[in-house]
């Protein structure tokens, strides 16, 4: 498979609780959420250079882009099986 499309669904908080701090620096929190009808389009495609691009059709502020941009990498590389980079 060199490539996959996944649909990523919107939700809305009709609560949301912040708990406290956890050790790994995220936050603890208790919500409830409820889903719309709405969702983002990701498509994955293997590519013959290494490394990871990502495209939007939105302009992104710094803070949006460091949370949509380098979280996903970090995940993707740490789930690599062979994490040479």
């Amino acid at each position: 498979m060199d490539e996959i499309e996944l649909r990523a669904h919107g939700k809305i908080n009709l609560s949301l609780d912040v708990l406290g701090r956890r050790n790994d620096g995220y936050h603890e929190v208790k919500m409830i959420m409820h889903t719309v009808a709405l969702h983002d389009g990701i498509f994955i495609k293997k590519e013959r250079e290494r490394g990871i691009r990502m495209e939007c059709n939105l302009p992104l502020s710094p803070q949006m882009k460091r949370i949509s941009w380098l979280e996903p990498q970090r995940l993707l590389w740490m789930s690599s099986p062979s994490k040479k980079d």
